[in-house]
């Protein structure tokens, strides 16, 4: 196995030491950052696998970092994964998110949970390489390479974990949908779902099992979700985001409930330190027809509401907001 090369971003080099003494004797290469321009500046000069970014650092907005890291095409592909002090919350996550990050770790965390995160993201990172080098032979060989470029942007639209359509391909078709249903005059239908205690579950069984009872709710949600122009993908940690096309409110809660079903029948068995006995979902939904005063994004805020309020009225149900 190749030896994978780690760019620590943070100020502080005590915690540099610390955290290089994990990766010693696991055949990394560990370099450090301690700015956010020294660390574009390495991106841009030498080969990085994954990124591992402190969110408390002074004098550095991590957030605009991110930013113009998924900004520049040369290095928009590579992992960061923010290691945080703080506790998790919704604000922070979608912030974090929205600026680019690929994954977190809270402190005080698992070494091998870190390495386990870190090992992933370097196989699709040499996954990728591997698939454009290979694309670079072809396109050298022959200009008739329009099915391989093809190929490839349909790996990138897909979430590696779930299977599923990834953010970018459901933010992107969510605008075309809105869209579609503001000049048709016809109902969008969306549903925000989260995975109920699933901290608990990691916490307890690990991330591999969590990875995979993300992928069996992922499959079962897709299962439910079958007409042509509809879409489920992976917003994001474990929430989910659906379009539904011509959905009405009264369809809305019908497809949110079979969700909600689907995943109930799939018997995950949860932590004992969970007073739920198996793994469940909320759903918060939306469904209206499109208008000037009412954006895409409004409608991805109303349906973050309403799974808010299905969190505090119990979880494993869904809630539907009137516009």
């Amino acid at each position: 196995m190749d030896k994978i090369r780690l760019l620590v971003v943070d100020g502080n080099k005590d915690f540099f030491n610390d955290i290089k003494v994990i990766f010693v004797e696991n055949n990394y290469i560990i370099r450090s950052a301690d700015s956010g321009k020294d660390c574009i500046n390495k991106l841009l000069t030498e080969i990085v696998d994954v990124v591992l970014m402190h969110t408390d650092m002074k004098d550095l907005d991590i957030y605009d970092t991110a930013k113009l890291i998924r900004s520049n095409n040369k290095i928009s592909h590579i992992p960061l994964i923010f290691i945080t002090d703080q506790e998790e919350n919704k604000d922070f996550l979608l912030k974090s998110y929205k600026s680019g990050a690929t994954d977190f770790i809270y402190k005080p965390f698992v070494n091998d949970i870190l390495i386990h995160k870190i090992s992933i993201y370097h196989e699709m990172i040499s996954n990728l390489r591997e698939l454009e080098n290979q694309v670079d032979i072809l396109t050298k060989l022959n200009d008739q390479n329009f099915a391989m470029r093809k190929q490839i942007e349909e790996i990138a639209s897909i979430d590696y974990l779930t299977e599923i359509a990834n953010r970018r391909v459901i933010d992107r078709e969510l605008s075309n949908e809105y869209i579609i249903a503001l000049q048709d005059k016809k109902p969008l239908g969306l549903l925000m779902m989260d995975l109920d205690n699933f901290k608990m579950y990691n916490d307890y069984f690990g991330h591999q099992k969590g990875d995979k009872a993300l992928r069996q709710i992922a499959k079962a949600s897709k299962k439910v979700v079958r007409k042509t122009n509809d879409f489920v993908g992976r917003y994001g940690g474990e929430e989910f985001l659906f379009i539904l096309t011509d959905c009405n409110e009264e369809q809305t809660c019908v497809i949110s409930n079979k969700i909600v079903e689907e995943i109930n029948n799939l018997n995950i068995k949860h932590s004992p330190i969970c007073e739920r006995g198996n793994l469940t979902v909320s759903i918060g939904a939306v469904s209206c027809i499109p208008t000037s005063k009412i954006s895409a994004g409004k409608l991805i805020s109303f349906a973050d509401e309403a799974l808010y309020d299905a969190k505090r009225q119990g979880k494993n149900r869904v809630l539907l907001k009137k516009i």
